[in-house]
């Protein structure tokens, strides 16, 4: 295959890299304590009928029919603090990415032309106030400022900074998470949590030549009760010169988690509600999603069953929304919620069971059902797609995790209607990650 050598290569810096010989240790130099980490991570993707059959994605880009590619990155990272015993402690952190993709497009036509990008990702500085306010408790008070991650609640609404696209190689694994600029002022004390904020990034996607710079200023507070749960608050404004759907934009965000009853310790439940409103675009949407989790905690593999709905109106824009760590939050579903309907326009069930045969190992399966909130001009029917994905994730160690996925997903009428094809596309992936 064109792209085996470079995948030979790949996997050759890998299985060198997690040898036991160049693990990592935390070092000091006087009294600045330092941290350096490695993470490496190889991912497959084999995506057949990829925009069920069609040769144009959803974005009107062109995508090999039936893909396959590699995908590979070195994240070399170096953190650092600095405790006084009068003026709290600093921090900081930098790290970099080097990825590279080998094979056919993705599924949205992003990752074309085997790229390859080496660039910076986390990049901050901070202070945290440690016992100098101590009517705020320890470290009740802290500042940062720079390229660093940034995420409130499960990342409905601000949960990545920086998607990776086009050049930057990468768009499955994506290990680039900061935000290219941040400012933060954050308080803990006792159950209550706030967050100022100021958040920049920038959307290059040299595919299509567009690029979107859009500032976002505001605040978020939080309540944390191990007995009822976690509530929180947002409020934010945007300001992007290059989109003016997003230049003045305000939005504001509820949400609530609630911890389980005392009659019902296995249920837990949730729920976030988004508004946004751009009075110079006479433009407004909204988003929300309502979840119930039980868990059988007396059954073996102590399965775990999440039914949720969410909601997306026509004109509402998904904005930062991130991966949090789990299958379906936020990018809901592998086939279509990667490269087909993006939490704009549109409304889902999902219904997902996941199961611990042992503390290392994951099996799951999730089923979600894709409509449109509104059938967009040529689209007579709501009904999109259907797509259900098995998974497992095996993590042996603090270093490491391997997993697979396979996903399977149907167009419908309205998913039909937009491509133009209704083939079933199959998709397998599979991916490796050392941390240390």
């Amino acid at each position: 295959m064109q792209y085996s050598r470079s995948w030979f290569a790949l996997a050759s810096v890998f299985s060198i890299a997690v040898q036991p010989a160049f693990a990592l240790e935390s070092f000091k130099l006087g009294t600045v304590k330092f941290d350096p980490a490695l993470e490496v991570g190889i991912g497959f993707v084999d995506n057949v009928q990829q925009a069920f059959g069609s040769k144009t994605s959803s974005a009107g880009l062109p995508v090999d029919r039936s893909g396959q590619r590699w995908e590979g990155y070195i994240k070399p990272s170096m953190a650092f603090e600095i405790p006084t015993s009068e003026a709290g402690t600093f921090y900081g952190k930098a790290s970099v990415v080097s990825a590279m993709t080998r094979g056919d497009s993705d599924g949205l036509g992003y990752t074309r032309g085997d790229p390859t990008d080496t660039d910076w990702d986390d990049g901050y500085v901070g202070w945290k106030s440690g016992d100098t306010l101590s009517w705020l408790g320890t470290d009740g008070f802290s500042l940062s400022v720079g390229r660093q991650p940034f995420m409130i609640g499960s990342g409905f609404l601000i949960g990545e900074g920086h998607i990776d696209q086009g050049h930057e190689s990468n768009y499955w694994l994506a290990p680039r998470k900061a935000f290219d600029w941040t400012a933060l002022a954050q308080l803990n004390v006792g159950q209550f949590h706030a967050d100022v904020f100021q958040l920049k990034t920038r959307q290059d996607i040299d595919v299509v030549d567009y690029t979107d710079n859009v500032t976002v200023n505001g605040f978020n507070t939080e309540w944390r009760s191990p007995a009822i749960g976690t509530y929180g608050a947002t409020m934010f404004w945007t300001r992007d010169n290059t989109n003016p759907t997003r230049d003045g934009m305000q939005v504001k965000d509820v949400r609530a988690s609630l911890s389980p009853l005392a009659n019902l310790p296995g249920l837990t439940t949730a729920g976030e509600y988004v508004w946004q409103e751009n009075n110079r675009q006479d433009r407004s949407g909204n988003a929300w999603f309502m979840e119930a989790t039980y868990t059988f905690k007396e059954v073996p593999w102590q399965p775990v069953l999440t039914y949720r709905y969410s909601k997306f109106s026509e004109k509402y824009d998904s904005l930062l929304y991130g991966y949090s760590g789990d299958y379906g939050y936020w990018f809901q579903g592998e086939i279509v919620g990667e490269s087909m309907l993006f939490n704009m326009n549109e409304r889902v069930n999902m219904l997902k069971l996941n199961a611990y045969p042992t503390a290392e190992v994951r099996l799951g399966a999730v089923a979600y059902q894709f409509s449109y909130d509104k059938a967009p001009d040529g689209v007579s029917s709501r009904d999109f797609a259907k797509e259900f994905d098995l998974y497992l994730d095996w993590m042996p160690d603090t270093h490491w995790t391997v997993g697979t996925v396979f996903g399977v997903a149907k167009a419908d009428d309205g998913g039909k209607q937009a491509f133009g094809n209704d083939r079933t596309s199959y998709l397998f992936e599979g991916y490796a990650t050392y941390k240390f």
